[in-house]
């Protein structure tokens, strides 16, 4: 989590930071997971259309 220390500062919301940090990170892992899902769907696609060709050969 973040830096825990407001030194004194009691307008610095640390659990309201501790949340905004975790949902970005959730946001992030989302992105990275669905490009890794479209990076495959792609390769699959790719695969599936030369093995097509080398059949009709």
């Amino acid at each position: 989590m973040l830096y825990e220390n407001t030194l004194g500062n009691p307008f610095v919301d640390i659990n309201f930071m501790n949340n905004q940090f975790t949902e970005t990170m959730k946001a992030q892992e989302r992105i990275t997971i669905k490009a890794i899902l479209e990076a495959k769907r792609v390769e699959i696609t790719a695969q599936g259309m030369s093995l097509s060709q080398s059949l009709s050969e």
